[in-house]
């Protein structure tokens, strides 16, 4: 059977791409409501350190603009990619271990905040992680379609 060859995926248009910037955006927004709502926001989460928000809000648009900085690259660097979507791993693991053992820090609103913004850096990673496996497996392919493994490679030669 024939496999019909196809046209490499726009960069813009995959799904590392996409997910990279919408964690980029999502970081974004939440970085600037930390740091210029931070008391508004302490209060809404029942945390009592606001300047810790100011902090963690300037940490995320550094995050933020590091992301961009990755996704806009051509190519994308899947080594930047993967340490990207670890960090959002991370920040998942770490607000689990909060969340288990100091809920005290926050009223019902903040857990269940930090669980929903945890619930969507764990979604960033997963579509991150996809995006790297589709480019590293499309990397694989031949220009006829048909899959190259490293023992086909070396037997070609």
């Amino acid at each position: 059977m024939q496999h019909q060859a196809t046209a490499p995926q726009s960069p813009r248009k995959s799904l590392l791409f996409k997910a990279l910037i919408g964690n980029a955006m999502f970081s974004t927004l939440s970085g600037l409501e930390m740091l210029f709502f931070p008391e508004t926001m302490a209060r809404f989460i029942g945390f009592s350190a606001p300047g810790q928000l100011r902090q963690l809000g300037l940490s995320l648009l550094l995050f933020a603009a590091t992301v961009v900085f990755a996704a806009t690259r051509r190519p994308i660097r899947l080594w930047a990619a993967g340490l990207i979507s670890a960090l959002d791993i991370l920040w998942v693991v770490g607000t689990v271990a909060l969340l288990l053992t100091r809920p005290d820090l926050f009223n019902t609103a903040g857990i269940i905040s930090a669980a929903l913004v945890a619930l969507a850096v764990a979604d960033f990673a997963i579509f991150q992680i996809i995006g790297i496996r589709r480019l590293t497996n499309d990397g694989h392919r031949r220009h006829d379609g048909t899959e190259t493994t490293p023992l086909a490679t070396a037997a070609s030669r």
